[in-house]
């Protein structure tokens, strides 16, 4: 949470990130984290007393809320993969700043109504399980409402990401391919950092998601893991 509101000020003090594509979908990304973050945050304290759980202090209202703003915050994944695609556009196809001028404030909007709409949507599979609300699952509900809601969004958000990253290192290698015909140096050192910064960029978001799906596919298992995956994540 810290993090997040520490990049969202970072960039609302500088009119010149304000005004280029990647800081605004880094704003977007810090956004949407800061809300689920903000959600973790409060762990317990929003899940109906009726639960019986150690410092539940909340009610129906308040754990439908944590949800939502759970459920609200993953749409940080979608503008993660934008930003890869991102990337992608201006390394292999050359795109500039101005190509992306008429494109984003209609793809910021549209995503943004996305992530609002499975939001609302899941407002009645919303339940409190233990030791944070979210979707239900069995043997409350089906696994359907958790499948379509967070592993489809989550999936697709991830394959977007890894094939822009993916086809960023092979534009990479190629490129370099072609200068060292030319070259009596054989260099690949730009090639390895590309492909280094990749494999980074792709631990952060493999390294946390699997265990944030394990948390809501093993709630009996991990619900005492709840803020220390929310804190990871």
């Amino acid at each position: 949470l810290i993090g997040s509101l520490i990049i969202i000020l970072d960039i609302f003090s500088s009119k010149r990130k304000l005004k280029t594509t990647y800081h605004q979908l880094v704003l977007g990304i810090s956004i949407y984290d800061a809300i689920s973050s903000l959600a973790y945050t409060f762990n317990t304290l929003m899940v109906p007393v009726k639960m019986g759980s150690y410092q539940v202090k909340g009610n129906d209202f308040t754990c439908t809320v944590q949800a939502f703003m759970l459920q609200l915050g993953s749409t940080s994944v979608i503008f993660n993969a934008i930003l890869a695609i991102h990337f992608m556009l201006m390394i292999n196809r050359n795109w500039k700043e101005r190509d992306f001028i008429k494109l984003r404030l209609p793809l910021y909007i549209s995503t943004s109504l996305v992530g609002l709409t499975m939001a609302i949507i899941g407002i009645p599979y919303y339940k409190p399980q233990i030791s944070v609300c979210y979707v239900s699952v069995p043997p409350m509900s089906t696994w359907i409402p958790l499948i379509m809601l967070f592993s489809v969004p989550m999936a697709i958000s991830l394959f977007a990401a890894t094939v822009s990253l993916l086809m960023i290192c092979r534009k990479v290698f190629s490129l370099e391919l072609k200068t060292m015909k030319w070259s009596a140096r054989a260099d690949r050192s730009l090639s390895r950092k590309v492909f280094y910064q990749t494999l980074f960029y792709m631990l952060s978001c493999y390294g946390t998601v699997p265990w944030q799906h394990l948390a809501q596919y093993n709630r009996r298992e991990w619900q005492g893991y709840s803020m220390i995956i929310g804190t990871a994540i």
